[in-house]
Parts: structure tokens; C-alpha cells; sequence
């Protein structure tokens, strides 16, 4: 995290020259220096004095103070939502499980999710791979992830836009607040009409563009924001491929010696 820094005086310190040449420290009233980080603040006083008997001392003080700010801490605290490459096969139909970290109690979700350029609806040209289905109130899935953030606590899942490459739903709890961190969504693709080593952009930021206007919407918690990092699903071979790619590679040492 990055700190800041802040600085205030009284009366500056310095020096007092005496037509003989002898310098003495002028009298400085305190000075600091403060740098808050959001968890620690450290004040330093530096101060000159000079004694009644006319001596010169210098005198530093130094003060550390260590806040645990737990509540500054608590305020900047946002959910995290890392979208990640996700792999498919062609002509695959799989279901993915979006997570979201944070731990910030929230009221409701607003879910937005776009692949590619959002297809024509969204005046794009994309017709592939498509979007299903989207959940965001259900149970556990087996082998995918935790149950979602609402589930058991939810007034229903509004679908506010559904098209085969753009997708926006809603859903508010049914009292009180859930913590973002678990499952945020399931959402099934369709990867036909795919060809391994395509990419598509997989998108909760910045979607629907072509809708609301640029840069488009992103996915929020209620009007709380999410820092979120865009994803892709990629279209892989499929095993029985790789395996015979595999095999021809062991057989060319072989077919050198033959020749």
C-alpha cells in the first residue's frame, strides 16, 4: 500500500550568526514529520534550545506512535475478483465457477459478463463461444466451487440481459449483508463452432459497451466497486489429439534411422 506523507511546523529550525562568527542554534519551536500508511503513523519533533546559561544544546525527540488502524483498514478494503483463463475443448459445453476475495460485506450484486465484443446485440461482430446459463444464487457445485455468495440469502436472481455473448443479472440479499469471498458465479459455455488455439476475452469489466456507451459497465456489489481483472477462455485440443501428436513425435527418431 502506498503511503503518504505530510509535513507541519512551527517555527523553522536554523542557526543564528554572530558578528564574532560564532553560530549558535536559534530557538526552534517543534517541528514533525508524519507518514501514515493507513496502519502506522511515526511522528518525529526535532527542537534547538539554548540554556539560560547560554550553552548550546541540541535536543531531539522522538515519538512513534503505532496506530492499528483497523478502521482506516476496513475502508479501503474492496472485492477482489481475478476472472482468469479458463480452458475449454471444441464444441464443449462446461460450467465455470467465477471467486471473488475481500471479505467486504455487501447488499447486492450486479453481474455483468460479456465474451468477445458482445456479439451483434452489443454491435459487435462475435457469434462464439456462448453463454448459457448464469447463476449467482445457487449451491455448492461438485468439483467447481463453494455455493455463491447469495445462496440462502437472496430475493431471486433477475435476469436484466440475456443474449449468447452478453449476459447482466441481479440480485439483492433478503436481510442484512454476505461477505464477498466464495463463489461469485457458475456460468455454463458453449464452445461450438471453436478451433484450438482460439482465445476469446471473458469480461466483468467493461461490458456492454456497445449499450451503455464506452467503456461500458462493470460488475459492482450495489454501487460498491470491485477491482476486477478481466479473463479469457481458451480453446484447447482435445486429449485424443494430443495423444497422437504425442506419438508421432516419438516415432520421428525412428523414421531418421530408416532412412
Amino acid at each position: 500500500m502506498t503511503g503518504s506523507r505530510a509535513n507541519c511546523s512551527g517555527y523553522s529550525s536554523g542557526v543564528k550568526v554572530h558578528e564574532t562568527g560564532r553560530v549558535e542554534p536559534s530557538l526552534t519551536y517543534p517541528s514533525c514529520g508524519v507518514y501514515n500508511n493507513g496502519f502506522t503513523i511515526v511522528v518525529t519533533i526535532f527542537s534547538r534550545v539554548r540554556t539560560q546559561g547560554g550553552s548550546d544544546v541540541r535536543r531531539t525527540i522522538l515519538f512513534c506512535v503505532v496506530l492499528c488502524l483497523t478502521a482506516s483498514a476496513t475502508a479501503s478494503a474492496e472485492p477482489i475478483c481475478i476472472v482468469g483463463d479458463h480452458f475449454f475443448q471444441p464444441d464443449e459445453i462446461g460450467t465455470i465457477a467465477l471467486l471473488v476475495s475481500g471479505d467486504v460485506a455487501v447488499e447486492g450484486l450486479n453481474f455483468y459478463i460479456q465474451i468477445d465484443d458482445g456479439g451483434a446485440i452489443n454491435g459487435g461482430s462475435g457469434t462464439k463461444p456462448k453463454i448459457m446459463d448464469v447463476d449467482i444464487v445457487g449451491p455448492a457445485r461438485s468439483g467447481l466451487g463453494p455455493a455463491t455468495l447469495f445462496f440462502g440469502n437472496n430475493t431471486g436472481q433477475t435476469n436484466t440481459l440475456t443474449s449468447d455473448l452478453l449476459w447482466a443479472a441481479d440480485v439483492t440479499t433478503a436481510s442484512g449483508t454476505v461477505n464477498t469471498a466464495g463463489t461469485l458465479a457458475f456460468v455454463t459455455i458453449d464452445t461450438a463452432g471453436t478451433a484450438p488455439g482460439e482465445i476469446y476475452p471473458l469480461l466483468l469489466k467493461e461490458t456492454a459497451a456497445g449499450i451503455f456507451g464506452a467503456p461500458g459497465v462493470d460488475t459492482d456489489f450495489a454501487g460498491i466497486p470491485a477491482n476486477i481483472t478481466n479473463g479469457s477462455i481458451r480453446i484447447i485440443p482435445e486429449p485424443s489429439t494430443i495423444l497422437l501428436l504425442g506419438s508421432l513425435l516419438m516415432l520421428l527418431p525412428v523414421l531418421g534411422r530408416w532412412r
